[in-house]
């Protein structure tokens, strides 16, 4: 299903490390799989210590706090990026 993603389709990937009802690797693989099928915008951030909340958290305790400041700023400069505003009026 990955590799249908259409190729105007921006795609992020953020994943706390210490999620572990997901883990770190299933990530990797869609990374790996939207690259193999030159996928042209696609991004994964894996965030150590990070659990589902994007808090910091061990793997078995899921944190309620507020989300990482570095993780929203990811989010931002993403959405923000040039690159993505150039394919917008591209198509």
């Amino acid at each position: 299903m990955i590799g249908t993603i259409p190729s105007d389709t921006s795609v992020l990937m953020l994943q706390g490390e210490n999620y572990s009802q997901t883990q770190i690797e299933q990530a990797l693989l869609l990374q790996q799989t939207l690259t193999e099928v030159n996928h042209p915008d696609h991004l994964t951030i894996a965030y150590p210590d990070l659990g589902h909340l994007f808090s910091p958290t061990n793997e078995w305790i899921l944190s309620p706090g507020p989300i990482e400041d570095y993780v929203l700023q990811d989010m931002y400069e993403w959405l923000t990026s040039p690159a993505r505003e150039l394919r917008e009026y591209a198509r």
